[in-house]
């Protein structure tokens, strides 16, 4: 059965604003508040950037590279200690003569996609691993950091980062929240099976042949006190390393294995294609890919929650899967009523760390004036009260398409931090 179909395409504002603030635990480029951001970003001027260790910024962090909500935890940070509870063995008895023998600590073990030592990060959403489960293992409580959603633990050795298990919640991190990311920093004695840790050297960690090829390597600019230095992002085995100016590792930041977030963005048909799957975002009634469709080719969401709507007379339900280290969220129309199921993908919303692209080539990270240059020079400014955002909707073919860039885009040369596919108008 249908639902009327001008109802359910009238969802506009009600997308942006949910998208934009109501997402809880951030992740879009915009913000007014660290809160508003990734775990492992914090808000600097509007935009949510990757926080590091000394406060400093990089403009384009957010965009190249950079710690999203815990895939890449700090950039200089490498993260450490054995002495909070996680060490390795250190004790040790006995050669044959019986005198006590102290064994050099092992550290802790690096396991991408898993964790570090005894701590784990989320593998399986359904089943989280929560912030209570860590500072137990810790013995501490944790110390804030920049981001809401990042605490620091021995001595700054260890970020912690998560997500908002309750989206009508307090936002704040807390026990009950799941982990998502541990990120081992400089410091911290912690090393791979392969014998890698903050204090490598780029050159030590691509001789070993299964680090050799990172699905993505980012150039993090020097710039506003941040040194800048790379990222080798390995989505498919779950572990990101940050690198400073000197080219030695500073950070191995653990999650659970993605699909490297890359894909083809056509604005003019509202559909953004992964590998052979094409995903379309459509009207919430007549058209738009079922849930299934991104779920199989992306896996399961770090998040999947719904919230009520009432849309011209109608009570409608939607669903947002977010997918909080590859920087893509998807929006979509349940059922309306309690009668009506739907199951139609209404938008979709790409901010860091997704490196997808047009066929063009244009992607975030790319200036307002390239994207003009594909999309037009006339897009409709919106501006969102609740979060503060400035979005630009550019009309191609018969779809719109939103852009947010930096300092609201004042500037031709202000640079993409949240694409939304297939913004749709009120009515």
């Amino acid at each position: 059965m249908k639902t009327p179909t001008k109802t359910l395409c009238s969802l506009a504002l009600l997308l942006l604003a949910f998208t934009l603030v109501s997402a809880c635990g951030g992740g879009s480029g915009a913000c007014s508040n660290d809160q508003d951001c990734s775990p492992g970003f914090a808000c600097n001027m509007g935009i949510c950037e990757p926080m590091s260790s000394d406060g400093g910024w990089d403009a384009d962090a957010g965009i190249d590279a950079g710690g999203d909500d815990g895939a890449t935890g700090g950039d200089d940070g490498a993260t450490g200690g054995d002495d909070g509870g996680t060490g390795g063995d250190d004790g040790g008895t006995g050669g044959d003569d019986g005198a006590t023998v102290v064994d050099e600590d092992p550290g802790l073990l690096i396991q991408p996609g898993t964790g570090i030592g005894s701590m784990q990060v989320t593998t399986n959403p359904s089943v989280p691993v929560t912030l209570s489960q860590i500072r137990n293992i810790v013995g501490e409580q944790g110390m804030n950091t920049s981001g809401d959603y990042t605490l620091s633990f021995l001595s700054d050795t260890l970020w912690v980062s998560g997500l908002e298990s309750d989206p009508e919640g307090y936002q704040v991190f807390d026990n009950p929240d799941m982990v998502i990311t541990l990120t081992a920093r400089t410091g911290m004695n912690a090393h791979t099976a392969d014998g890698l840790g903050p204090g490598s050297t780029l050159a030590e960690v691509r001789a070993v042949p299964a680090w050799s090829n990172p699905d993505r390597t980012a150039i993090i600019p020097a710039g506003n006190g941040y040194a800048g230095g790379k990222m080798d992002e390995f989505f498919s085995r779950g572990l990101f390393i940050g690198y400073n100016e000197s080219d030695v590792a500073t950070s191995f930041a653990v999650t659970r294995t993605y699909l490297p977030p890359n894909g083809t963005i056509t604005p003019t048909t509202a559909t953004l294609r992964i590998g052979t799957t094409n995903i379309l975002a459509g009207d919430g009634s007549d058209t738009g890919s079922p849930r299934y469709v991104h779920v199989g080719v992306l896996g399961t969401p770090d998040r999947h929650i719904t919230y009520d709507q009432v849309v011209g007379g109608y009570d409608v339900t939607f669903y947002v899967d977010t997918y909080r280290v590859m920087g893509m969220e998807f929006i979509g129309v349940e059922e309306v009523s309690g009668l009506f199921d739907i199951d139609k993908l209404v938008a979709v919303v790409m901010y860091p760390l997704f490196y997808g692209s047009t066929s063009a080539g244009h992607r975030l990270g790319s200036t307002r004036s390239e994207w003009q240059s594909e999309l037009g020079s006339s897009p409709e400014i919106k501006q969102d009260a609740t979060s503060g955002s400035t979005m630009y909707i550019y009309t191609v073919a018969s779809h719109k398409f939103g852009i947010v860039y930096a300092n609201d885009g004042a500037n031709m040369s202000d640079k993409a931090v949240m694409l939304m596919l297939n913004y749709q108008e009120a009515e």
